[in-house]
C-alpha cells in the first residue's frame, strides 16, 4: 500500500542475553511503545490536516488509521483509509497533498 509507514523491531541478537522474565515482559513493552508511537503519528496527521485544509470533514480527519502491534507481532502501521462507501477514498484525494503535484480535474 502506497504511503504506509511501518516499524518493525528485531531482537533476535539480544534474545540470547535476556533472562526468562525479560523475555516475557519485553515484547509487551515494545508493543506498547510501537502502539504509542503510531497513535502519536496518527494524531499529528489529524492536527496537520486541520491546519492545511479549509474546513476538513470528520471523514478526512479520521482517514488516518493504524494497525496495532502485539507481543507476537512487533510491527505496527499507519496508513490512509483506502475505502469509502459511495465516494472517493481519502487515499486518492489526499495523495496530491502528500506526494505533491497537481490536483486532478473533476
Amino acid at each position: 500500500m502506497a504511503g504506509t509507514f511501518s516499524f518493525k523491531y528485531d531482537d533476535s541478537m539480544l534474545q540470547r542475553r535476556f533472562t526468562e522474565y525479560e523475555k516475557r515482559v519485553l515484547p509487551y513493552a515494545i508493543a506498547g511503545a510501537l502502539n504509542d508511537s503510531m497513535f502519536a503519528v496518527r494524531e499529528a496527521f489529524k492536527r496537520r490536516f486541520a491546519t492545511v485544509f479549509d474546513r476538513p470533514t470528520p471523514f478526512t480527519l479520521n482517514s488516518v488509521l493504524y494497525v496495532k502491534a502485539n507481543k507476537n507481532q512487533l510491527e505496527s502501521q499507519v496508513f490512509v483509509r483506502n475505502t469509502a462507501s459511495g465516494g472517493t477514498p481519502p487515499s486518492k484525494y489526499l495523495f496530491p497533498e502528500v506526494e505533491g503535484g497537481a490536483r486532478g480535474g473533476k
